[in-house]
C-alpha cells in the first residue's frame, strides 16, 4: 500500500496499518470494547510481527486470508434462570455502597490512593474500606485504575449482567485487583486491609455474589431452536480476541493463536454476518490413533450461554469428522475461562479425564511482560473427553459456507472512514515501540508520518479521545455526538456499534433538538435496527431483575414515529409480565413518548376499552396533562378522545372514593379546564358538592385553583 503522496510506507508501520485496518473497519467497537483489559492493538500488533519472526517453523503466516464459516441449527436443552430475590439484594448492596463512598470519593483515582483517601477523610474506615474492596471489581481495571473517575454519579452497577458481575469477582477481582490492595498493607495504619480484603475473597464472593449471579434451570414447556455460527479468525488477530469476550487474554495469554497447531472462531449469534461475535473458541489441533481431533482450551464471552456451548461441542466435533471432543478441564483450572454458564456446559456433561501434549513451541508463545499465565503447561494439559452422543441438547443441521475474504485489504489507507484512521493514530501515538526504539527507527514512520498518511488532524486526534470514553464509561451525551459529528463525521451508522441500550439512550434526544442533521429514513433505519435488537434482547431468559424494566423504558423512549409497529411490541409492557395485572407505572413512564398520531389513538382505545387502567389513570399528574394535550391533535378519534379525557378527569372527579386532596383536586380540575371538554364554572360547583367541599374547604379549594393555573402558565 502507498500513501497519497506515492511514497512507500514504512516496512514495520506498513504491515501494522495493513493488518489493523481492514479489522477495524469491519468491526469499529474492537478498539474499545474491552475496558478492563485494554492493550494497545498496535503494540499488540507488533509484538505479534516479532513473535512470528523469532519462530517462523511454528507459527501461521501472518496473511490475512479467507475464513471458513458453519453455522448449526440446534435445539436449547434446558433454559435457566437467576434468584431474582437475590441479585435484587446485590444491585441494592451496590447502590448503598455507591451513595455511601461518594461524598468522600466525589473522582476516583486509583484504587490504592482511593483508600488512602478514604483513610484521611472518614473516621470510619474500616466500614467504607470494606465497601469500596468489595465494589472494586465494578470500579477499577486490571492495573488498579478506575474505569470512569465518575462512576458513583452513574447507574453502571446495574447495567452489568449477572454473568459477568460473577467473572468481575472470581477472575478480574482475584487475579489482578487482590494482589494490588495487598500492597496497601505496608502502608502505616492500614495492615487491616488485608484481612478485609481476604474477608471479601472468602465469605463475601461464596456467600453473596455467586448465590446471586449462579443461574438454575427452570422448567418451560417450549425450548426454541437457534442458530449459532462459528467463523475462522486470521492467526494475526488471534491477540485481540479479548475485545469480544471482555477477558484478560490481551494482557496475559495473547499470543499463543499464532501457533501453526492452533485455531481460533469467532462466535456469532444468528446466521448473520454483519453483527459483532459475541465470543470466541480457542482450540489446538492434536493427533488421537492417528487422526486430527480438536482440543478445545476456552470457550469465552459474557453472553455465551451452556446451551451454546453444547451447540459448540457438538458443531466442532462435526467440523473434524470426530465423535469426541477435547476440552481443557475447565473445572480444575478455572481461569482458562471466565464465565460460569461455559464452565457449568461441563458440569453437565460426562466427561473422562486424559491428559495432552502440548504442541512444539508453546512455552516460547509466553508474553514476557505479562506476570500472569492462564495458558501454562499444568494449567491447559488436563484436560477431558466427551462423547458427542453425551453432550445436552439437539443439533438440527450444520451448514458450511464458502471461504471467504472476511478481512480485504484496502487499495488506499484514506479509504478507511475518518474515525477507524483516527483511532490507528490514536494507537500509534500510544504505542510503546517508539520508547522502546526512537523517534524513527527503521521500520517505523515518526507519529507525524502516520498522521499524514492517514490524513488525520491535531484537532481530529485530540477529539477520538471522547469515542473511546464513551465505550469505558457507557455515558453518551448529544454535545459529545455533535463534537464526534463535527469532527470525525461521526454519524447514525456508527452509533449501530454500540450497545443498543446506550444507543437508544442517545437516540431520543438527539432527534428531538437535532433531527435536522440526517434524512428521516437515516433516523428510521437507525431507530428500527435499535428497537428489534432490544426487543430481542428481552427474549433472553436469563436477564436480571430490573434489567428488563430498563431495556422496556429504552425500547419506548425510541421516538415512535421512527419505528414500525410500535405499538405492538410495546403494548404487552402495559402489563406485570407473564399476568393480567396492570403495570400504572409502566404506563405512566410510556405516555410520554407517545407522539404519532396512529400510537396515540391505539393508547386512547386502549384506555376506553380497559377501565381498570383507566380507573389508575392520575390525571393530576402533569405527565397525563401533556400527554392529552398532544393527544389533541389532528388525526385523533375525537369521540374516543373525549370518553377517556371524560373519564379521567370529569368522573374522577366526582368521585368521593378517589381520596384525592384538595391539592390533586386542583391540579385536576386546572387541567381538564385547560382540555376544554367541559363547562369550567358548572364543574367547580359538581365537584365541591360530590366532595362535599362547604365554606372553609371551598374556599381553600378555589385559592388552590388560582396558585395552580399560575404554576401553569
Amino acid at each position: 500500500m502507498h500513501n497519497g503522496d506515492g511514497g512507500e510506507v514504512g516496512n514495520r508501520s506498513r504491515r501494522i496499518l495493513d493488518i489493523l485496518a481492514p479489522l477495524i473497519l469491519r468491526f469499529p467497537e474492537f478498539p474499545t470494547a474491552n475496558a478492563l483489559y485494554n492493550r494497545n492493538f498496535v503494540s499488540i500488533v507488533d509484538q505479534s510481527i516479532e513473535k512470528s519472526l523469532l519462530h517462523p517453523d511454528i507459527t501461521h503466516t501472518l496473511d490475512v486470508g479467507e475464513s471458513l464459516s458453519v453455522t448449526a441449527h440446534y435445539v436449547e436443552n434446558s433454559d435457566s434462570a437467576y434468584d431474582e430475590r437475590k441479585l435484587s439484594d446485590l444491585y441494592c448492596f451496590y447502590d448503598d455502597c455507591f451513595a455511601k463512598l461518594k461524598p468522600f470519593l466525589s473522582h476516583l483515582d486509583n484504587i490504592q490512593n482511593d483508600l488512602l483517601v478514604l483513610k484521611n477523610k472518614s473516621p470510619n474506615f474500616s466500614a467504607l474500606a470494606k465497601k469500596l474492596i468489595r465494589c472494586s471489581p465494578l470500579i477499577y481495571d486490571q492495573l488498579g485504575q478506575a474505569i470512569n473517575p465518575q462512576l458513583f454519579n452513574s447507574n453502571y452497577a446495574r447495567t452489568v449482567s449477572p454473568v459477568e458481575l460473577q467473572a468481575l469477582y472470581t477472575d478480574h477481582f482475584n487475579v489482578h485487583l487482590q494482589p494490588l490492595i495487598h500492597r496497601c498493607k505496608a502502608i502505616s495504619g492500614m495492615g487491616e486491609i488485608e484481612k478485609i480484603s481476604n474477608n471479601t475473597q472468602n465469605q463475601f464472593i461464596p456467600k453473596t455474589i455467586i448465590p446471586a449471579t449462579r443461574l438454575h434451570s427452570v422448567s418451560r414447556k417450549n425450548l426454541k431452536s437457534r442458530f449459532l455460527r462459528l467463523e475462522d479468525v486470521p492467526p494475526v488477530y488471534t491477540p485481540l480476541r479479548g475485545a469480544v469476550a471482555k477477558d484478560c487474554s490481551m494482557v496475559t495469554v495473547p499470543f499463543y493463536g499464532l501457533l501453526k497447531s492452533t485455531r481460533l472462531f469467532w462466535v456469532f449469534n444468528d446466521v448473520e454476518t454483519d453483527q459483532s461475535p459475541i465470543g470466541y473458541v480457542f482450540l489446538i489441533e492434536i493427533r488421537v490413533k492417528g487422526k486430527t481431533v480438536p482440543y478445545i482450551v476456552t470457550i469465552n464471552g459474557p453472553m455465551v450461554s451452556t446451551t451454546q456451548c453444547h451447540a459448540i461441542f457438538k458443531l466442532i466435533a462435526n467440523l473434524y469428522e470426530t465423535e469426541t471432543v477435547f476440552v481443557a478441564n475447565w473445572k480444575s483450572t478455572q481461569y482458562l475461562v471466565n464465565y460460569a454458564p461455559i464452565r457449568e456446559s461441563l458440569s453437565l456433561s460426562k466427561t473422562s479425564k486424559i491428559d495432552i501434549d502440548l504442541p512444539s513451541g508453546w512455552v516460547s508463545m509466553n508474553d514476557e511482560r505479562s506476570s500472569m499465565n492462564c495458558y501454562s503447561d499444568s494449567a491447559v494439559s488436563s484436560g477431558v473427553a466427551i462423547h458427542i452422543d453425551d453432550i445436552p441438547g439437539k443439533l438440527v443441521s450444520v451448514t458450511a459456507s464458502d471461504s471467504k475474504r472476511e478481512y480485504p485489504p484496502l487499495s488506499h489507507y484514506k479509504n478507511l472512514p475518518i474515525i477507524a484512521r483516527t483511532i490507528l493514530v490514536y494507537f500509534f501515538k500510544d504505542a510503546d515501540i517508539y520508547s522502546q526504539v526512537g523517534d524513527e527507527p527503521g521500520d517505523y514512520l515518526s507519529l507525524e508520518k502516520i498522521q499524514q498518511q492517514l490524513n488525520v488532524s491535531d484537532d481530529q486526534l485530540n477529539n477520538i479521545q471522547l469515542f473511546f470514553d464513551l465505550y469505558r464509561h457507557h455515558q453518551f451525551s448529544v454535545e459529545s455526538f455533535l463534537t464526534l459529528n463535527r469532527s470525525l463525521n461521526y454519524s447514525l451508522s456508527d452509533l449501530n456499534t454500540l450497545d443498543p441500550v446506550i444507543r437508544a439512550s442517545i437516540l431520543s434526544p438527539l432527534y428531538r433538538e437535532h433531527s435536522e442533521l440526517f434524512s428521516e429514513q437515516d433516523w428510521k433505519v437507525t431507530s428500527q435496527a435499535t428497537f428489534r435488537q432490544l426487543e430481542g434482547r428481552l427474549q433472553d431468559t436469563t436477564l436480571a431483575p430490573g434489567s428488563r424494566e430498563v431495556i422496556r423504558d429504552h425500547m419506548a423512549s425510541i421516538p415512535d414515529t421512527l419505528v414500525e409497529n410500535y405499538w405492538q411490541s410495546i403494548s404487552r409492557f402495559l402489563f406485570v409480565e407473564n399476568t393480567e395485572t396492570p403495570d400504572y407505572y409502566a404506563l405512566q413512564r410510556l405516555i410520554r413518548n407517545l407522539n404519532s398520531v396512529d400510537v396515540v389513538n391505539h393508547m386512547l382505545e386502549f384506555l376506553d376499552e380497559n377501565s381498570k387502567f383507566t380507573d389508575l389513570i392520575q390525571a393530576y399528574n402533569k405527565r397525563w396533562f401533556e400527554f392529552f394535550t398532544r393527544a389533541a391533535g389532528d388525526g385523533i378519534n375525537a369521540e374516543i378522545y373525549r370518553s377517556v379525557v371524560n373519564k379521567a378527569y370529569y368522573k374522577k372527579s366526582l368521585d368521593k372514593n378517589a381520596n384525592l386532596a384538595i391539592y390533586e383536586m386542583a391540579k385536576l380540575y386546572v387541567y381538564g379546564c385547560e382540555l376544554d371538554f367541559t363547562d369550567a364554572r358548572a364543574w367547580f360547583e359538581e365537584i365541591c358538592a360530590a366532595q362535599s367541599f362547604r365554606d372553609r374547604s371551598k374556599q381553600e379549594f378555589s385559592e388552590r385553583i388560582v396558585y395552580e393555573q399560575k404554576q401553569l402558565l
